[in-house]
């Protein structure tokens, strides 16, 4: 007969085995888990390892092929894989092979990469059709069994088994692929090949920055091209300018002489109309002198070349006005002169710029009125502005644009002389310079004329 504590002594064996099974069985579940995070841990470690060294490889590299041979490279060291290929997209036939490769046994592999170079692909057309087709990835398990694969057979001569491909993508255009093989079959792995997706978008990158070096070293070249052609043709206009401005100065100084010569020895002998024939002659000669002569000031405005210096515009307006001395005093005219500051400028530019607004303000006064002009400047943020007001007869704010133009003119010859290309000339002055001027005026109380040009021109600093 079994004694009580007999019983109760096996319930508790019975009852501790269990509980070193449950605990046997949790900590070898810890050791899964452990080890499979482990694992996880590593294969993570190996991929950022392998998307860090293809993105040294794009920024680094010297060019498009060289960032791809060396990207391909790792790609193989990663997966374990003997063979890598770079096909480029061509609109001509889809997929235009490379001399790009990574081959662990070149030997073994001479045959499948001479073949693969003479074998350009359509899309849809084999492995990288396929790529091309889609813009995604695709795994092939086993190449051999492929209908759709060019180089089945001789696949299967030379071992080469498991194959996958990936597009190289700069935006959503797939500009190339990039295949690898092995010779083993392989199942489809779909973490691997969502790796390869984000490499294919990190080296297209690779391209679109070729593509825009490219680009902007084709304008570079087109822009140097266009400045020499502008070059060789400014200097053509101003020989032409120089030539044509001699021979139709000529004529008109032969019918200017002449015409003087018959008004002064021959006038009595002439009719009072006869006199103011010849008079309307001599003059019409003497304005298409001038006109010439302003045609040919502004053809050469933008064609100088540069000979910027520190203009100190205060005592640059005084000697214009010393210039302009009779008209100031034949007008009655007021001209005041506040501060005006040191640029960097074109200083014969200047003075003309000066004077043909300063004659312009003096030019256009009102019937019975002294003309006031005033002339100021300021500094503001490395922009000159300069003012020169007036109280003549002004202008409709509609034309402040139009009156720059060359041969504008808001008034008749016949109240007010000038050829029309003073004010234009001014515009072409100051935009030379990488400035701006503006006219506001109100009709019947004046106007004024606003330039801004940058007071440095980064010239050198003197030593």
């Amino acid at each position: 007969m079994t004694e009580p504590f007999e019983d109760v002594g096996s319930a508790e064996v019975v009852r501790l085995r269990r509980r070193l099974d449950r605990e046997r069985r949790a900590r070898q579940e810890a050791e899964r888990i452990s080890e499979q995070a482990t694992r996880e841990l590593y294969e993570r470690q190996q991929e950022l390892a392998l998307m860090v060294a293809v993105a040294r490889a794009a920024n680094d590299s010297a060019d498009v092929p060289d960032a791809l041979s060396r990207a391909i490279g790792h790609v193989c060291e990663y997966m374990k894989w003997p063979v890598g290929h770079v096909y480029l997209a061509d609109a001509a036939v889809g997929l235009r092979p490379t001399t790009i490769w990574h081959i662990d046994d070149s030997e073994c592999f001479e045959t499948f990469r001479r073949v693969t170079e003479a074998t350009p692909l359509a899309t849809g057309e084999g492995l990288g059709g396929r790529v091309l087709a889609t813009g995604r990835p695709v795994w092939l398990p086993d190449v051999t069994v492929e209908a759709n694969f060019p180089r089945a057979r001789l696949a299967a001569d030379i071992a080469v088994r498991g194959g996958f491909g990936f597009p190289i993508l700069v935006g959503a255009e797939v500009v190339g692929v990039m295949e690898f093989f092995t010779d083993s079959v392989q199942p489809a792995d779909a973490r691997l090949l969502e790796l390869m997706a984000k490499i294919g978008t990190e080296l297209g990158r690779v391209i679109e920055r070729d593509r825009a070096r490219a680009s902007e070293q084709r304008l570079n070249r087109e822009l140097a091209g266009r400045a020499t052609e502008l070059a060789r043709s400014n200097t053509e206009l101003e020989q032409f300018a120089s030539i044509a401005s001699h021979d139709l100065q000529e004529p008109l100084r032969k019918v200017r002489t002449f015409t003087e010569r018959v008004l002064a020895n021959e006038a009595g002998q002439l009719s009072e109309q006869g006199r103011d024939y010849l008079g309307r002659a001599n003059a019409s000669a003497a304005r298409m002198q001038t006109l010439i002569q302003d045609l040919l000031t502004f053809s050469r405005t933008a064609t100088r070349e540069r000979s910027f210096a520190a203009v100190d515009l205060g005592r640059l307006t005084a000697d214009v006005l010393e210039d302009l001395e009779a008209a100031v005093q034949r007008s009655k005219a007021t001209v005041v002169v506040g501060a005006l500051p040191t640029i960097d400028a074109d200083e014969l530019q200047m003075r003309q710029l000066m004077q043909n607004l300063l004659t312009n303000a003096l030019k256009f006064r009102r019937e019975g009125r002294s003309p006031e002009v005033s002339i100021d400047g300021i500094v503001s943020d490395g922009t000159a502005e300069i003012r020169v007001r007036d109280n003549g007869i002004g202008f409709d704010p509609q034309y402040g644009d139009r009156i720059f133009r060359v041969f504008e003119r808001l008034h008749g010859r016949s109240r007010y002389d000038g050829t029309g290309i003073g004010l234009a000339l001014c515009r072409k002055i100051v935009e030379r310079h990488g400035g701006t001027v503006r006219a506001d005026g109100v009709p019947d109380v004046g106007s004024t004329f606003t330039v801004a040009i940058p007071v440095s021109q980064g010239l050198p600093t003197p030593r």
